[in-house]
């Protein structure tokens, strides 16, 4: 009798032991084992870092919208309904090019996109030599790498263990933090949009003051003495996207009160340095689409949460220009955005004086004070 309680002690520990086994590599919330495709994985709680290992593995997409917390508002649907594609959006809050293309670099073991979407901002633009002690603690670079020992220790886990409650939360009525295709609406998660507070944040001195431009020396402006090192690891990383892919990048748009930095070096190296990744884009036969224009959409107040991140409308308008741009290859009517082309193509050349420039701290300072932003 000893023995058989025993036996069946042994077999109720061993098995408990296999059967949780089974379920966390069944359940598999980041995507490690690949061994259950299709499986409805809720993406409860937790962070896109981890999350969004797994759906880029998972092949049920075709194409990619990727960047930062500046395009995370784009509805991969809705592009999909434009363009005829099945995109997710992967784009990660505060997220740095060198998180972004190891992202990239994952899907590309799974998929041949036909399209590739990139927020483009000033971190394409950054001067740095290798990723900061913050970027690599924060990514989970073994993650975006085939089955590895960190990837086998990870399986037992308590975070992976909570990865895989999430999912079970999900089944049983759990609200989603993320959409299955990746869509994160994080304006959610603050609550009810307020007039007051976003205004305060588009307008620290006052409704239409904008800080005045530095005074820079020709020396400073010269635009040959600029060096960004991290378009070399694009171009390399861009370089192993297969030919047949269509690229997009977007300059997304800014509100018009961050234009206090119209004339500083700052605002002028992004300028060369987006005419280097209009080269970039002229090289596949790519299209670089700039909104980081003076339009209605930078100067309504009420379409913006802070100066940086804009509300649901404006994505909205964002998904449907962004196909437009890319279909018709010309700069809108309306003034949103700009086709940008390398200076090679003399119909479409390079301009760092055009549209911006319409919108200095002078232009600013001479509206009126009480202006609300609507148009």
């Amino acid at each position: 009798m000893k023995k058989l309680r025993a036996l069946i002690g042994w077999f109720v520990f061993y098995g408990g032991l296999l059967a949780t086994g089974a379920f966390f590599v069944v359940v598999d919330p980041w995507g490690m084992a690949g061994l259950t495709k299709g499986l409805n994985r809720p993406m409860v709680g937790g962070d896109q870092r981890y999350w969004y290992a797994g759906l880029l593995r998972n092949g049920e997409s075709d194409s990619l919208i990727i960047g930062n917390s500046t395009v995370i508002l784009l509805d991969p649907a809705q592009i999909s309904k434009e363009l005829d594609a099945k995109f997710i959006n992967v784009a990660i809050a505060d997220g740095v090019p060198w998180e972004n293309f190891q992202m990239l670099e994952w899907y590309l073991r799974f998929t041949t996109p036909r399209y590739i979407a990139f927020g483009v901002d000033q971190t394409w633009c950054w001067d740095f030599e290798s990723p900061t002690e913050a970027n690599i603690n924060r990514f989970p670079s073994w993650l975006y790498q085939p089955l590895n020992r960190t990837k086998m220790e990870a399986f037992l886990s308590r975070s992976h263990r909570n990865y895989a409650g999430a999912i079970l939360l999900g089944w049983f009525g759990g609200e989603p933090r993320f959409r299955a295709d990746g869509y994160f609406d994080f304006l959610a998660e603050y609550g009810e949009y307020d007039r007051e507070r976003s205004i305060a944040l588009l307008w620290p001195e006052g409704v239409g003051i904008a800080r005045p431009a530095a005074v820079v020396s020709s020396a400073e402006t010269a635009a040959q003495s600029w060096e960004f090192s991290e378009l070399p690891r694009i171009e390399a990383a861009l370089a192993s996207i297969p030919p047949e892919t269509s690229l997009i990048f977007v300059v997304p748009p800014h509100h018009i009160a961050t234009r206090r930095s119209e004339g500083t070096v700052a605002q002028q190296r992004f300028e060369a340095c987006l005419k280097e990744i209009g080269r970039l884009a002229a090289d596949r036969d790519a299209v670089l689409i700039d909104f980081h224009l003076d339009s209605d959409i930078a100067r309504t107040d009420e379409w913006w949460w802070d100066p940086q991140h804009y509300r649901h409308n404006v994505a909205d308008m964002l998904a449907e220009s962004i196909a437009r741009a890319y279909r018709e290859r010309r700069d809108d009517p309306a003034g949103r955005y700009r086709i940008v082309w390398d200076h090679r193509h003399e119909d479409s050349s390079y301009s760092a004086s055009s549209a911006r420039t319409s919108s200095s701290s002078v232009a600013l300072q001479s509206r009126p004070a009480d202006r609300t932003g609507s148009q």
